[in-house]
């Protein structure tokens, strides 16, 4: 799966949630994406049970952070899945609701296509692609 953490987390009202800055501040920050997977990635680690799972925790929350809508983080299912659990227990049902409807809408990533061609005399060694030759141009008779 695709994620884009760019995007802005759009609220029941149709419009990007808003942070505060400081005690009384304006409110000129939106909420993207990135900043909610992340913080809840990154949130209570105490209890996180072992360093293991702190360190993926880390990684993914690093990935998630650096990338960018041209170049977005690719998570599996399952990391998703800890995404929106973590997400779930750190925040609010005004950020909960928004931000499971754009995880569940992730796009894939394409699969890989492998042609496997086996050994043999015109082909030689097995290999794991094929580039077909352009079909031949029909013959027309000159005689």
């Amino acid at each position: 799966m695709l994620l884009n953490p760019d995007v802005y987390i759009i609220g029941v009202e149709g419009t990007p949630l808003l942070k505060v800055v400081g005690e009384g501040g304006e409110p000129d920050i939106l909420w993207q994406l990135r900043d909610i997977v992340v913080n809840a990635l990154y949130g209570d680690e105490k209890t996180v049970a072992t360093g293991m799972e702190k360190h993926q925790r880390g990684e993914l929350g690093e990935r998630i952070y650096q990338a960018t809508e041209d170049s977005p983080a690719i998570v599996t299912t399952d990391e998703v899945a800890q995404i929106k659990k973590l997400i779930g227990e750190s925040y609010p049902i005004v950020f909960v609701t928004p931000v499971w409807r754009m995880l569940e809408k992730l796009p894939q990533e394409p699969e890989p296509v492998e042609i496997d061609i086996p050994e043999d005399e015109e082909t030689g060694p097995p290999r794991s692609f094929r580039m077909d030759p352009p079909p031949e141009s029909p013959k027309t008779d000159v005689s």
